[in-house]
Formats: C-alpha cells, structure tokens, sequence
C-alpha cells in the first residue's frame, strides 16, 4: 500500500518583485483587493465581517481626552483613526498609519492610511525590512490609470521612533522640509519577523465564492429565463427579410425575464398555417440539489469568525431573548478582546513620543454591550447606581472630574452622561 502525503494549497503566495523592489502580496499582488471583493460578494461574509468589525471598535477609546484628542492638521479626532484602523484590521488582519515627526523629534501628527495600499520591501540579506512602498492602485483595479511606473510609488521608512534614526532619515531626504514621515505597518500574524497578514477567515474565502455562485445562479433563473423552459417554432415566410426577423426576436427578448410574466403578446396571422407553435419541454431545477450546500455555507463562515449565530439573528425563533443577547455579546467580547489589547498596545508605542504632555491617557477600547431598553440602574446595579448619584452630588468634584469617573469606573456612556448631567459642556 502506498501513502501519498497529502498537502492543502499555500493561502497566498509572495514573491520578490525585483522591478519594484517589493515582495508582492499574493502571486499578482492583488491579494487584499481580491480578498475584499470577494468577502463583499457574499451575504453571510458581509455580514460576519460587520459584526466582527463592530465588536473590535466596540464604544471606542473610554478615555474622553483620548477620543476627542485632535491629531493632525485635518483635526481629525483619534476616535476616527480608530475608526478606520478597525476597519482594515478586521479584513485583513492588519492596519497601517502614518507617523510624522517635529524637529524635536517628537511624533507632531498621525493619518490612517488603507492597508491595501502599502507592500513591503524586499529584505535584505539579513531577512532586514525597512520600508514599506505606497501605491494607491496595486492591484490595477483603476481603469483610468493607462500608465503605471516605478515613479509612482512613494517610499517610507517603518516607525522607529529613535532620535538618531529619524535624524538619518531626514538627512536623507534632504531636510525636514522633503522628510514624509514613517509607517507603522501592523501584521497581526507577525512573530518576529515582519511578513504580510492572512485575514482570520481565510479558511472559508472558497465558501464565500461559493456564496456568490449560487446567488448568480438563483438570480440568473428568475431574471433571464437561465432555465430553459421552451422552444417557440415560428414558419419563416419567404418574403420574410433578415432585418424582420431581427425585430421578432427582439420582441420576443421583451418578453422574458422576471419583470415581463404574465404578460398579453397579440399578434394577427393571415392563415392558420402561419401560427407560430410553442414546444414545451421541462428543464432540470437546480433548487434543491443546492439546499444543503445553502444551509452549511453560512454556519461555515459564521464559524470561521467564531460567531454565535444568534448575532447573525439565525435560527433563533422565539428565543430571541435579551439574556441570549447579553450572553452572546459576553461571548464575542471574550473573542475579540485581543485584537483590542493589540489595538491599544499600538497607540500607546505611539502616544509615548505625542509632542504635547497627556495626562494618565487611557487607550484601552470600550467593549460592546448590548443595550435592550433596560435602565442605567439594570445596566450596572443598584448598588453601583447608588455611588454613581453620589459622585454626581458630590461638590467637591468638577464636572469633568464627575464626567471621567462615571464613564472610567462604572463604564456609562456619553449620552447616558449628559442625561444624567445635562449641561452646555460637549464631552
């Protein structure tokens, strides 16, 4: 008997692209395009992938300095950097952002920057990567570029923060003037060292294709006729032209698909010779020999994101209870809690070099939690709801003191704050 070692194909493939001095992501380097096109072609990994995405953000930052703090010339606020950053991390299980420096070496300004769009360098002969090469159009997904050079690719250096190496850098580049900052380039699959990022759910990128097929499929057959229902044998009459004919089938075309059934066709025929005859004939229906495919392709992705199926509102009938909820918000929280601890541990390596003193930041994430009408009171206890009407009375205390205690300590949100201390002040 003989043993054949069976292997499962590579998820990706990378290779050196010496012309660009990059390491492609995936043979065409196209990988991330190709893995967002087909998660957004598929019911069940849209809607996984949102679910995922929502928990990683969860509330945001809970620190209210933090969320609202501005971040560069654009004023945008960390919380949308955030924003963004979760979005290519639950897809690709990597993120990027964009760090630039003052003369005091001091991080002055941070931008997100798409994931997509970054490839790392070839490394060198000690396995070293140092940059990372942007291009806003790797996978030449836009038509309108009809040329495509080296020339077009911007390069940065990977974040180092060390004084000296910034220096060098801006050396470099000829001064501060021509420096364009560095890249903190994530990969959630990095041990060591530094290599592209495979998606949590790479596993079930096939059933996703498959996903996508059988909806083609099932919308083939009620919008264009795909299953073949008839002939229809019409005499063609000799004096008949070719332009004739072309305008009976075209009036025939208006006739078919989903939005032309049971409709009225009159036509006059001089002889009952000339009556066009309709031959029928059954075809094979699909619908069933894909029922249970159907049924498994979305337990299949949902597990692959580890996803109760009640969060997909799936097979829960009438026990769509605020306890299931509760417990499958608990659930995923407990999912999902690495990539937010990842999340946090980026912007702190980040903020420790911020040009301007914070005082005892706070970038830890608000976890989700599921809110079903019940009280502040049901939410966080009697007992703590009895400290929390104490602090609010409490003269003492300033008003953003009070702010940052109930939302740091009993974890209240924003908008049950103001209702509690409705003011002029915007938190």
């Amino acid at each position: 008997m003989k043993v054949a070692q069976i292997k499962s194909a590579p998820q990706f493939v990378s290779r050196d692209w010496r012309q660009y001095g990059i390491q492609t992501y995936g043979d065409t380097n196209d990988f991330p395009q190709t893995v967002s096109e087909i998660v957004q072609a598929s019911k069940t990994g849209n809607a996984c992938l949102s679910i995922y995405n929502d928990f990683v953000y969860g509330h945001g930052f809970k620190d209210p300095g933090i969320y609202r703090l501005r971040v560069n010339k654009e004023g945008e606020k960390l919380d949308k950097i955030l924003r963004m950053v979760c979005k290519d991390f639950t897809v690709w299980h990597g993120f990027a952002i964009h760090v630039n420096y003052n003369m005091n070496f001091r991080v002055s300004s941070i931008h997100h920057i798409p994931f997509e769009s970054l490839r790392l360098e070839k490394a060198d002969d000690n396995g070293f990567i140092g940059r990372t090469a942007y291009h806003p159009d790797w996978g030449h997904r836009d038509k309108t570029r009809s040329r495509w050079s080296p020339s077009d690719i911007e390069w940065f250096h990977l974040f180092n923060p060390d004084p000296e190496v910034i220096l060098n850098q801006v050396e470099e580049a000829g001064g501060w003037d021509n420096y364009n900052g560095q890249i903190l380039y994530f990969s959630g699959d990095s041990e060591g060292s530094l290599s592209y990022p495979i998606p949590i759910f790479i596993a079930e990128m096939t059933d996703m294709r498959t996903e996508e097929a059988l909806a083609n499929v099932a919308g083939r057959n009620a919008c264009s006729n795909f299953l073949s229902a008839g002939i229809l044998v019409d005499i063609k009459d000799e004096t008949q032209d070719e332009s004739q004919v072309n305008e009976t089938q075209e009036e025939l075309n208006k006739f078919q698909g989903d939005e032309n059934t049971s409709q009225l066709w009159y036509i006059q025929c001089k002889s009952k010779d000339e009556v066009p005859q309709f031959i029928r004939f059954s075809g094979e229906n699909y619908d069933k020999a894909f029922e249970v495919t159907q049924r498994v392709i979305p337990e299949n992705i949902g597990q692959a994101f580890k996803q109760p199926p009640i969060l997909r509102a799936v097979d829960v009938g009438a026990n769509f209870g605020a306890d299931l909820m509760t417990n499958a918000y608990k659930y995923y929280n407990s999912v999902t809690v690495r990539e937010r601890q990842q999340l946090e541990e980026t912007f702190v390596s980040i903020f420790e070099y911020w040009w301007a003193p914070l005082e005892n930041p706070d970038f830890a994430i608000q976890s989700l939690t599921y809110n079903a009408g019940e009280s502040i009171a049901d939410r966080i206890g009697k007992d703590n709801m009895t400290q929390v009407l104490e602090i609010i009375r409490d003269q003492m205390l300033s008003t953003v003191q009070k702010r940052n205690m109930l939302k740091l300590i009993y974890g209240l949100y924003d908008e049950e704050i103001i209702k509690l201390m409705p003011d002029d002040t915007q938190l």
